[in-house]
């Protein structure tokens, strides 16, 4: 049984004025766990690394579905989006990678990762140890 249902949203974009940036999330009750889910646009730009894990701070720290819910308090949460990580490779060393079926160097990656180290330092803060964090990521 689904029940306790709630939503909010944050905006980001320019200063958080404007919603073309941000996040929307759903949060719910559904048998015995509460389940928050989050979906997120964040700042597009190979250098706007710092940009982006502000905005997921702001998202995480804004989102508030009342009775003090918040993105942390739930048992599980789920990020989806555009979250525009990029690999850090020239487009032509990328696609030759691609061609050649090679496996993309783990140095590349370390935008993503900073993502994952910037979303765990969150759920650290948390007193409920019980989270999956599910990012799905479109590179």
């Amino acid at each position: 049984m689904v029940r306790d249902v709630a939503v909010d949203t944050v905006k980001t974009g320019a200063g958080g004025k404007v919603g073309n940036k941000g996040g929307v999330g759903i949060r719910l009750r559904m048998l015995d766990f509460s389940v928050c889910f989050v979906c997120a646009h964040l700042p597009a730009g190979q250098s706007h690394v710092a940009e982006r894990n502000a905005d997921y701070h702001n998202i995480t720290e804004g989102m508030d579905f009342g009775k003090g819910r918040r993105i942390a308090t739930h048992d599980y949460v789920f990020w989806c989006g555009d979250f525009n990580y990029r690999i850090d490779l020239p487009d032509d060393e990328c696609k030759r990678l691609i061609t050649e079926k090679v496996r993309v160097p783990p140095h590349c990656l370390a935008p993503v990762h900073r993502l994952w180290i910037e979303a765990s330092k969150t759920l650290v803060k948390s007193n409920d140890c019980r989270f999956y964090l599910r990012i799905a990521l479109f590179l």
